[in-house]
């Protein structure tokens, strides 16, 4: 729990982290997985399609045609590195005749400064928002996914860093990710609300106050999610 003493600047999260993070496990239980787990052998990038086609299937959605390569070239470089390609790059791009020059340009901008620090600003804002609130170092966050990207850490050390982070929230920058949710005393509702829907992809808040109408998500889950 934190410490009652908030001017005090050092905080400990680390057992409320851990049980949030064992919290988890309760909502994502209640998700249905279509399509098989991925195979060793088949890229992660064709088992995210198969997410995106079931996606389709499940709404009736007929999927647009498939981007030109002068609308993906755009695309692609504002996703991962959050500017639009020079002349030069777009050139470039559009010359190479390769059947892979997609994965191929995916693959340099990952290795590009510039992803690190467009990816550090989207997941900052994300965790803490655009300001910086109350006893929350932004700097602190920045200087934590700053250094998960540039050394390409996976997903789910980041996110366990997140939810168990404990310290001081400058020196270990993740436990701003905490801070942040917790600036009204709304006995956690806000973290666990935000902690579903950016881990999980669940909407889970308005099981605060009754069962869901459309699922089987239930209010005393919400509660139990809640009191970890």
């Amino acid at each position: 729990m934190l410490k009652s003493r908030i001017s005090s600047r050092r905080f400990c999260t680390g057992m409320f982290g851990i049980l949030v993070a064992g919290g988890l496990l309760f909502f994502a239980a209640e998700q249905t997985v279509r399509a098989d787990e991925p195979a060793a052998q088949v890229p992660i990038s064709e088992y995210i399609n198969q997410q995106i086609r079931q996606g389709w299937e499940d709404n009736e959605i007929e999927p647009s045609e498939v981007a030109t390569d002068e609308e993906w070239v755009r695309r692609v470089y504002l996703d991962v590195v959050g500017r639009i390609p020079t002349l030069e790059e777009v050139k470039e791009f559009l010359e190479d005749e390769s059947p892979r020059k997609r994965s191929a340009l995916i693959d340099r901008l990952l290795e590009n400064e510039d992803y690190v620090r467009n990816w550090t600003t989207i997941w900052t804002n994300l965790c803490i928002g655009r300001g910086e609130p109350r006893r929350v170092s932004r700097s602190g966050m920045e200087k934590f996914f700053r250094s998960a990207f540039a050394r390409e850490r996976p997903w789910n050390e980041i996110v366990v860093d997140l939810v168990t982070a404990e310290g001081h929230f400058e020196e270990n920058g993740a436990v701003n990710y905490i801070l942040a949710q917790m600036q009204m005393r709304d006995e956690g509702v806000q973290l666990t609300a935000k902690t579903a829907r950016l881990f999980l992809g669940l909407q889970v808040q308005c099981t605060q106050c009754h069962n869901h109408p459309f699922n089987k998500w239930q209010q005393d889950q919400f509660w139990e999610f809640n009191s970890f």
